[in-house]
C-alpha cells in the first residue's frame, strides 16, 4: 500500500511524493535478510544458519541498497502508471528515507509530455508563393549550357592573360612550419578565378610557355584548408600549357547538339517549362512550412527540457561534423558556441512543438504509417546513397534511425492532409523577393521534420539537359 501525491512544478514538470507503508517495507527487509542469510559465509556459523541479528549488523549497507534497488523502481513505476503520467527522461529522486519498520518515503521530479488541446487545423487560408520565371533566368541557363559545352583551345604565341586555362607543375615549400613539401604536376588552373589564391593569378599573368616563377603565399589563420591555416609557403610554378575557352554560338546547331531539341526556340521553350514545373514543386513543398507557421501561432505550451536538450545536442553535433568536413578547426576557431547553442535550442524547441502537434492531429484523424511505406523510403534512401538495401538497413538500425524515418513520414502525411483541406491562394513572386523570404525565414528558424528543398531556379545548372 502506498500514498502518492502529484505536485505541479510546471506544465511539463511534476514532483511525485511517495510513501510506501511500513508493513511493505518490513516485508521487503525480511525477504532481503533471508536471501543474504542463505548465501552468507561467516566464520563460526554454518551456511544458512547465520542469525538475523548478525546479518543486520554485518550487511547493513548492502541490505539497505538491495531493498532500495528493489522497492524504488516498483513504487515509482506504480505511481507513474496509476496517475497516467507520460514521463520522458530519467526521474530525479531525492529526499528519501528508508529504514526497517518505517514507511519508505521519497520524492521524484519527472518531466512529462505536455497536455494541450488541438486548435483549428482544417480549412486554413494558405498562400502559395510561386517563383516568377523571367527571360533573364532562361538566358542565364542557356549561357551555362554553352559554358558546359565549351572547348579548350591551345595557345602558344602569347603570354598568359586573365581567364586563360593553364597547366602548371607546382612545388610548395613551408617556410614557417615543419611539413613535407608540396609537389603536383599538370595542375589545371583558371587565371583570375576566385577559387585560387590571388598571388597565383598575379604571378601567372605575363608568363610564357616553359617559364618558371617563384613567390610566397601567407594563408590566414582561418581558411578552407585547415592544413594551410596560418602557414607561409614558397611556391615555384612551371607553365606547361595555355588554353582559352571557345564557347559555341547560341543557335539551332547548338540546340540540336544537346540531342533533345530541334531548334533554339524548342530549347528555350522546354527550358522554361522545366523551370516553371520546378517552381510549382518548390511552392508546393514550401506550403508545409506555411502550415507549420500557422499551427504554431495558436499554441503556447511548454516542452520537456529533456527533449529540447537531446535535440539541441544532436543539432550541434551535426553542425560540428559539417564544419569539420569543411576543414574548420571547431576546437580552436573563434566560434561563439553559446550564441549558436541558444539559436539551436530555440529551433529545437519549435521542432518538438511541431512534432507533438502533428502527432496529435495524426491520432485524431487516424493517420498512420505502414511498414510498406517505411520499406519504400528505406529503398529510396539506399538508391540515393548508392548502397545495398542490407547495408542501409544495418546502418539505420545501428543508428536507431528507423523511428525518426517513421516520424518524418507521418509528419509529411499529416501536412499533406492539412494542405488538401485548406483554402490556397496562389501568389506570383519575383526570385529576388522569394529568395529573400526563404533566407530570412531559415535564418530566423528552421522547419521541423519535413522535407523542403528550395530550387533556386535562376541558378539551376540543369545538368540533365
Amino acid at each position: 500500500m502506498q500514498k502518492i501525491e502529484i505536485v505541479d512544478i510546471s506544465s511539463c514538470k511534476k514532483q511525485i511524493n511517495v510513501e510506501v507503508s511500513a508493513k511493505e517495507v518490513s516485508e521487503e527487509f525480511q525477504r532481503v535478510y533471508k536471501m543474504i542469510a542463505r548465501n552468507a559465509s561467516i566464520p563460526g556459523f554454518r551456511p544458512g544458519r547465520v542469525p538475523v541479528s548478525v546479518i543486520k549488523t554485518r550487511f547493513r549497507k548492502e541490505i539497505r541498497q538491495q531493498v532500495m534497488q528493489d522497492m524504488l523502481p516498483k513504487a515509482l513505476q506504480s505511481a507513474i502508471v496509476d496517475n497516467k503520467l507520460t514521463v520522458v527522461g530519467d526521474p530525479d529522486v531525492d529526499e528519501f528515507t528508508l529504514d526497517d519498520g518505517q514507511p519508505f518515503v521519497f520524492k521524484a521530479k519527472v518531466e512529462v509530455m505536455p497536455n494541450f488541446e488541438l486548435k483549428d487545423y482544417k480549412a486554413l487560408h494558405l498562400t502559395k508563393k510561386v517563383r516568377i520565371i523571367t527571360d533573364e533566368m532562361i538566358e542565364k541557363q542557356l549561357d551555362k549550357l554553352r559554358q558546359q559545352q565549351a572547348n579548350l583551345i591551345p595557345i602558344e604565341d602569347r603570354e598568359v592573360q586573365d581567364k586563360d586555362f593553364v597547366s602548371v607543375d607546382i612545388k610548395g615549400k613551408f617556410l614557417n612550419h615543419q611539413a613535407d613539401d608540396i609537389k603536383s604536376e599538370g595542375v589545371q588552373l583558371e587565371v583570375g578565378s576566385p577559387s585560387i589564391q590571388p598571388e597565383f593569378t598575379e604571378n601567372l599573368k605575363g608568363m610564357k610557355l616553359g617559364d618558371e616563377c617563384t613567390f610566397q603565399v601567407h594563408y590566414p589563420e582561418v581558411s578552407n584548408n585547415n592544413a594551410l591555416s596560418g602557414k607561409t609557403l614558397e611556391y615555384t610554378l612551371k607553365l606547361n600549357s595555355i588554353k582559352i575557352k571557345e564557347i559555341p554560338e547560341l543557335d539551332d546547331d547548338f540546340a540540336q547538339g544537346l540531342g533533345e531539341y530541334e531548334t533554339l526556340a524548342d530549347l528555350r521553350q522546354k527550358t522554361r517549362e522545366h523551370f516553371e514545373n520546378s517552381a510549382k514543386e518548390e511552392a508546393t513543398q514550401h506550403l508545409g512550412e506555411v502550415v507549420l507557421e500557422k499551427l504554431l501561432t495558436g499554441y503556447s505550451f511548454d516542452v520537456p527540457d529533456y527533449l529540447v536538450d537531446t535535440q539541441t545536442k544532436q543539432r550541434l553535433e551535426q553542425l560540428i561534423t559539417s564544419l569539420d568536413r569543411q576543414g574548420v578547426d571547431t576546437r580552436n576557431a573563434a566560434i561563439d558556441w553559446e550564441t549558436i547553442k541558444d539559436s539551436q535550442r530555440y529551433v529545437a524547441t519549435k521542432d518538438i512543438k511541431c512534432v507533438l502537434i502533428l502527432e496529435k492531429i495524426a491520432e485524431k484523424e487516424q493517420i498512420e504509417i505502414f511498414e510498406q511505406e517505411i520499406n519504400e523510403e528505406v529503398q529510396h534512401m539506399a538508391k540515393s546513397a548508392n548502397l545495398s538495401l542490407e547495408a542501409i538497413k544495418s546502418f539505420l538500425t545501428k543508428e536507431g534511425a528507423v523511428d525518426s524515418i517513421k516520424t518524418r513520414l507521418l509528419n509529411n502525411k499529416v501536412l499533406d492532409f492539412i494542405i488538401k483541406s485548406s483554402e490556397i491562394t496562389e501568389e506570383q513572386v519575383s526570385s529576388e523577393e522569394l529568395d529573400k523570404h526563404y533566407h530570412n525565414h531559415h535564418e530566423h528558424d528552421e522547419n521541423c521534420e519535413h522535407d523542403h528543398n528550395h530550387d533556386h531556379l535562376h541558378d539551376d545548372a540543369q545538368s540533365d539537359k
